[in-house]
């Protein structure tokens, strides 16, 4: 009885293990877990890295003061060009606001509208190329600058320079050369379709 007793505690005490070696294995076990979420949050650091544009690189180039000047330079261009652009569209504004206003001196009118204007005496109305005018009330006399005469449609004949012109006839101007009416009585009404332009 008292052998068997003394090797059974020998066997038990082999079975176990001391107390700093359990500690150890406990270490060994939580080693690997560390490696592998330090080496996954090193992952995630060279990605962010990597995904960072990087000071001088392609995303984001450094440039030298010459290209910055140079670059300047073009934009400078761009803008004297872009001004001439707006100084010849105003020219041409101020050209179409002038035929305008020519136009709109005997009461204005698109070349498909019947106007009337009234004339004083010595006053002249030179119409432009293809307007038509006939004389409605008062005294008229053919203006032609030109020696070619003013077209009577109506007789089928030309209007010399200083010819009466008749009342009720359909005259033509053919060309925008200065050819028209001059008012010879106090009170002349001239119907016409197209542009004219009075003058004193």
């Amino acid at each position: 009885m008292g052998s068997r007793n003394i090797f059974t505690r020998i066997d038990e005490g082999a079975d176990r293990q001391p107390a700093g070696e359990n500690k150890n294995r406990g270490v060994r076990r939580t080693w690997p877990a560390v490696g592998l979420l330090v080496l996954l949050l090193l992952a995630g650091a060279g990605y962010v890295l990597a995904d960072t544009a990087q000071p001088g690189g392609a995303d984001d180039p450094l440039v030298t003061k010459s290209y910055v000047l140079q670059q300047v330079d073009m934009l400078k261009e761009q803008i004297v060009l872009l001004r001439q652009d707006l100084d010849k569209n105003k020219q041409l504004v101020d050209q179409i606001q002038q035929k305008v206003e020519q136009q709109g001196t005997a009461g204005g009118g698109g070349p498909g509208v019947w106007q009337i204007v009234e004339l004083e005496k010595g006053q002249t109305l030179v119409g432009g190329a293809g307007c038509e005018l006939v004389l409605r009330g008062g005294t008229a006399t053919a203006l032609d600058p030109t020696g070619n005469g003013l077209s009577n449609l109506t007789a089928g004949a030309d209007l010399k320079n200083g010819a009466a012109v008749p009342r009720n006839h359909l005259l033509l101007v053919p060309r925008d050369d200065g050819r028209g009416l001059k008012a010879t009585a106090n009170k002349v009404w001239v119907m016409y379709r197209g542009s004219v332009t009075v003058k004193k």
